[in-house]
């Protein structure tokens, strides 16, 4: 991770946030207009996330009765439900660094073109902390617990969070880490009252279910489709229990911040689909999960807000490969490579790297270590940029011109000034998207984040199936996240209106970390 340089940020051309034209559910959104008078009451602050659920998946599940504890939160608690956009990438570990550190990532991993390694998000997190606390920052949850959660947010209490897991298994060991892990998991299930024969039983029997039906269903493909199962049956038998009980122990102990990431759902909605009877089990499950903890929060002497939403939604989708039989990645380099040969060159293999975030793709240029311009890429590897733009799945190409933003569509091209102006040819290339303006801020906001490729495309989204093609190569997925189109950009967010969250003005993540930073002088 020495390597690795700067923290990936966003720079002041940062538009303005514009509210989302989509309205609230349930309850009544709350304004953020909270402006304390005189003394406030301290209360503590409970995070727990549902992984990959959209406003509209979660709206259906509690009609159909499968989420009954945060269907009570509204209805009798006082609570509001509001969709809001989490922007681009819309993978988790970028939103949890937006949440916790107010920092964007470019996805869960992307290429530093100045070193020529590839970054691993989670164990950037490990940097990021180390440069803020240079500057005197550091994340939400330094003062807190973390349960479940690839990212700590800076908490020293944690169970089952993989960044404090990587860095002791590199001055640890890895035994020694999987020991001390062991033991507290262990004793969280235990006062939680779980069996833990019960809990082992029942922990292979969803292996063999889960395995038997990919098999079946042709998605037991690649490497880590087949540990898939293990990771399903992991998060619904182990993790969310631990997590749950690890949240109820910090609410007795009276911990003034905490945060979860139920994951359980997201795991089974990628190959069972969002709203499929396996993805609603699991959503039942963690529902009640949820009712134990906000329990818990009714009986604490400690006055505590609690927040549920999630980190993004899921879209339906078809692989790249599938349907056009071979990965992105090489019907790049297959074009350029094909291209140079004409010319009498030969391209290094590392001439262009792409990395992708499931249905977002960024393409990385090595002639040059800095950010390229759309005019030099075509110089290098000649009508690369129209190959990419006019391939029926590929919906949408981002490049920069001269500091430029240059959007292309197959039908049209918008071009965003760098003073914020706007050039249109043609038909808005965002159109088949969603709204337009927001999604300007979102690419804008994007393509100003270091590590951000030289080229960024989005696949093509159709909206009469709603299903996105997707650019990954390690999963089978019949769902998923990422990029742009569909639910995969609409999560939610529960609040009551003590804390005055109105998701409707939300279309980044950061902004979640803003709210943090505006309230936290009520927060215990």
């Amino acid at each position: 991770m020495d390597a690795i340089r700067g923290i990936p940020t966003q720079t002041d051309r940062t538009p303005t946030p514009i509210k989302n034209k989509e309205a609230g559910g349930a309850g009544t959104v709350p304004s953020d207009s909270f402006k304390p008078s005189g003394e406030v009451e301290k209360r503590g602050l409970v995070l727990m996330q549902i992984d990959g659920l959209s406003h509209k998946a979660l709206k259906k599940a509690m009609d159909e009765g499968h989420a009954p504890n945060i269907k009570s939160l509204l209805d009798a608690k006082g609570y509001a439900i509001s969709p809001f956009q989490c922007g681009i990438a819309t993978v988790t570990i970028p939103v949890l660094a937006s949440l916790f550190y107010g920092v964007e990532l470019p996805g869960n991993d992307w290429y530093d073109k100045a070193t020529g390694q590839f970054v691993d998000g989670i164990e950037y997190e490990t940097k990021l902390r180390q440069d803020l606390a240079q500057k005197g920052q550091e994340g939400i949850l330094t003062q807190g617990a973390t349960f479940s959660s690839p990212l700590s947010g800076g908490s020293k209490d944690t169970a089952m969070t993989v960044n404090p897991l990587k860095d002791s298994k590199k001055t640890r060991g890895t035994l020694a880490t999987l020991i001390d892990e062991a033991k507290t998991d262990i004793g969280l299930l235990k006062r939680g009252g779980y069996s833990l024969t019960k809990t082992a039983w029942n922990f292979v029997k969803d292996i063999f279910k889960a395995t038997t039906w990919m098999r079946h269903e042709g998605v037991s493909r690649t490497k880590l489709d087949k540990l898939a199962p293990i990771m399903m049956s992991l998060n619904h038998n182990i993790i969310e229990k631990v997590a749950a009980q690890g949240m109820i122990e910090s609410i007795q102990k009276g911990v003034p911040v905490m945060y979860t990431d139920f994951a359980a759902y997201d795991e089974k909605a990628h190959y069972f689909g969002a709203n499929s009877k396996e993805a609603m089990e699991m959503l039942k499950s963690i529902d009640e999960k949820i009712g134990k903890v906000t329990e818990a929060v009714g009986k604490s002497p400690e006055k505590y807000e609690v927040l549920v939403f999630s980190d993004h939604g899921q879209t339906p989708s078809k692989l790249f490969d599938d349907v056009y039989g071979k990965k992105v990645g090489d019907v790049i380099m297959d074009f350029a490579n094909n291209v140079a040969s004409s010319r009498g060159e030969t391209l290094k293999e590392d001439a262009i790297v792409f990395t992708d975030a499931y249905s977002l793709g960024n393409i990385y240029f090595n002639f040059d270590k800095g950010k390229v311009n759309m005019s030099d890429v075509e110089k290098h590897h000649p009508q690369l940029i129209d190959f990419l733009t006019n391939h029926p799945g590929i919906g949408l190409l981002v490049g920069r011109e001269k500091g430029d933003l240059v959007l292309r569509g197959k039908e049209g091209t918008m071009t965003i000034k760098e003073d914020g102006s706007e050039q249109l040819t043609g038909k808005n290339p965002l159109t088949d998207y969603g709204d337009e303006k927001v999604l300007e801020q979102q690419i804008t906001n994007y393509m100003n984040v270091q590590g951000s490729g030289d080229v960024v495309i989005f696949g093509v989204y159709d909206q009469q199936k709603d299903e996105v093609i997707d650019f990954n190569k390690k999963y089978s997925l019949k769902s998923l996240h990422g990029g742009l189109g569909g639910e995969q950009t609409r999560p939610f967010i529960i609040a009551k209106p003590d804390i005055p969250v109105n998701g409707s003005e939300i279309t980044e993540a950061t902004q979640l970390h803003d709210l943090h930073d505006k309230y936290k002088q009520y927060l215990r």
